[in-house]
């Protein structure tokens, strides 16, 4: 996928856009510490109300278009977030503990592009101070600038670095915590028959506390860290004020210019410390970028009309390759003996295993896989249907008839169904995958050899809900019932 598409799917950073950002923003913060010299100067000759207006237009400029900026990068970089979490959101059951918080930590990391360009288009505009320091302070304190920027920027790249390893040893270690949490949970049933829960909490609590240690180590790093930058920059802002009020003292300057020559030092150590500091994240976004393409994330096709593209794709199953094209909108039956391939095939097609061969490419970011294993939460049928979304009452039950589940005990939304919905028939649990899938709005709907399990009646009923959705794709497979009686495209497999 090209970057421009990646671009418009929001699964890529603007980048050159919050480059110049944060040059603007740099420019204004110059403009600030200008407006705030002339204030001074003028609260130092008696010029109340001048001082006043120019002392408001320095603080109006600094702050408000920096927090316009900022919350700029914050929605950019949580709409890239949001994007990558939709579209692997497929994998997501199939990955371990591990791998989420690998997959997690990468879109983190991915997102924070658009603050790292808007920094780093701060320290590039920061060197237009130079000039102006030395025409305002003279040679002296142009000098003493460029020397501890020489100091100072290889000390803030290694307090990076120092922050990205310390990081990286938190994420491994958080890591085996949620996989450990998550194992102990899923054997918490035989941990109690044999009388064994202590030893599963036990287990936590030793990954628990290895995070723990990772954390206080990190924070005290990151304390000493901001110490030493902080005193840097200090001393810098000190020197050049020394420089330029012994040249005040003995009436070699005028005040004007030596504040300027102060702010702006100021303003330029800020801008080079924060992008310095951040710099580590550069290549944190190039690792997350790699961590991101090798999970195989769905492709969308170029020209956009199509929602499934397999080409020459060959699966685990290990029979012939399989090309196949689905348009948007089309209904598409995949049929074929028992144990041919085609859940496999359509698992390799949601990009939930890897093609052995050939590429796949998808675009529906919202997919609903109706099957007969279908997860389903511990809590109500609202919980389920809903999962944490407005929808009304109203229209959770309409979801439900639709699927043909109006009996009494599926009018109370409150109801609960069980751990992993063990409360309900094989049947019960097709209809009510399906019901959450349409009601989400899927754009592709994967029903994978559903229809033995509803009665003739129902299978009708859902016949017509399926035709009454022509903006969902719908591919079925089945190898003797089959929902889909009038598919536009069949696609017959055959064993090797």
């Amino acid at each position: 996928m090209e970057d421009n598409e990646r671009l418009e799917l929001g699964l890529a950073i603007p980048r050159g856009r919050w480059i110049a950002v944060g040059v603007i923003n740099a420019g204004l913060s110059f403009g600030a510490a200008l407006a705030l010299a002339s204030g001074i100067a003028a609260l130092a000759h008696n010029e109340g109300g001048r001082a006043l207006v120019l002392l408001l237009v320095s603080l109006c400029v600094r702050v408000f278009p920096e927090l316009a900026f900022r919350h700029g990068v914050t929605v950019t970089e949580e709409r890239t977030r949001t994007s990558w979490h939709n579209a692997s959101a497929t994998q997501l059951g199939f990955s371990t503990p591990q791998e989420l918080h690998q997959l997690d930590a990468a879109i983190d990391a991915l997102a924070g592009g658009a603050q790292l360009a808007f920094l780093r288009g701060g320290a590039m505009a920061s060197m237009v101070a130079l000039p102006l320091i030395m025409v305002t302070g003279g040679w002296l304190p142009a000098l003493l600038v460029v020397g501890l920027l020489g100091i100072s920027v290889p000390i803030y790249i290694r307090v990076g670095r120092q922050s990205e390893a310390f990081a990286e040893d938190f994420h491994r270690r958080r890591g085996v915590l949620v996989g450990r949490q998550l194992n102990v949970l899923r054997a918490i049933t035989d941990l109690r028959a044999l009388g064994a829960v202590d030893f599963g909490a036990e287990q936590i609590a030793a990954a628990s506390s290895s995070e723990n240690r990772a954390v206080m180590t990190a924070v005290r790093v990151t304390i000493r860290s901001s110490l030493v930058t902080e005193f840097l920059a200090g001393v810098s802002v000190g020197l050049v004020a020394m420089v330029v009020g012994l040249r005040l003292l003995h009436a070699h300057a005028t005040l004007w210019p030596s504040l300027v020559a102060v702010l702006m030092t100021a303003e330029m150590f800020v801008l080079v410390r924060r992008y310095a500091v951040e710099f580590h994240r550069r290549e944190d976004a190039s690792r997350a970028r790699d961590t991101l393409m090798s999970w195989h994330l769905p492709v969308p096709p170029v020209s956009g009309r199509e929602t499934l593209d397999l080409q020459s794709v060959v699966t685990d199953a290990a029979g012939p390759s399989v090309s196949l094209k689905v348009m948007k909108g089309e209904r598409v039956l995949i049929t074929g003996p028992s144990g041919v391939g085609k859940t496999t095939l359509l698992d390799t097609a949601l990009g939930l295993r890897a093609p052995v061969a050939g590429t796949v490419r998808r675009n529906a970011f919202r997919v609903g896989v109706v099957r007969a294993d279908n997860h389903f939460l511990e809590g109500s049928l609202r919980d389920n249907l809903a999962l944490g979304s407005a929808k009304t009452d109203t229209a959770l039950i309409s979801a439900l008839r639709s699927v043909g589940l109006s009996s009494p005990s599926f009018t109370d939304l409150d109801r609960q169904i069980g751990e992993d919905g063990r409360a309900l028939s094989t049947g019960e649990r097709v209809r009510l995958a399906l019901a959450r899938a349409v009601l989400h709005d899927a754009d592709l709907l994967v029903l994978d050899d559903i229809a033995e399990f509803v009665d003739p009646e129902t299978r009708e009923q859902l016949r017509r809900l399926i035709a009454q959705r022509p903006d969902i794709t719908v591919v079925e497979a089945g190898h003797d019932v089959v929902l889909l009686t009038a598919p536009d495209q069949t696609f017959t497999m055959v064993r090797s």
